[in-house]
């Protein structure tokens, strides 16, 4: 994530950082290439289709689109009912129907 350089970007980057809950600010947080965020985080419609690697049978590469914000937060929610293997069991899933959609 690099450090935003316009106001309509500083604005992006609050929102991230207010939606994946760290407690870090513009100020606080350590910009550079390797300040990355899961693609569990993002909702499908936040990807770019990779039509190449589709249509070739290619490992499909996952690039967000312009106004993409992390907007799955379910480290945050409370989980007491639901234990870490169902967790993980949902988070496979998730995966594999991403997979699926994107193939």
């Amino acid at each position: 994530m690099p450090k935003p350089n316009t106001e309509e970007k500083k604005v992006r980057v609050r929102q991230w950082l207010h939606n994946l809950g760290a407690g870090h600010s513009i100020e606080t947080f350590t910009f550079g290439r390797n300040s990355v965020v899961c693609n569990d985080h993002f909702e499908q419609r936040f990807f770019k289709r990779d039509l190449k690697a589709e249509l070739l049978g290619l490992r499909v590469t996952h690039r967000l689109t312009d106004d993409a914000i992390p907007t799955i937060m379910e480290h945050l929610k409370t989980t007491a009912d639901v234990s870490s293997r169902e967790q993980r069991q949902r988070i496979r899933e998730k995966r594999k129907v991403n997979d699926i959609y994107v193939m």
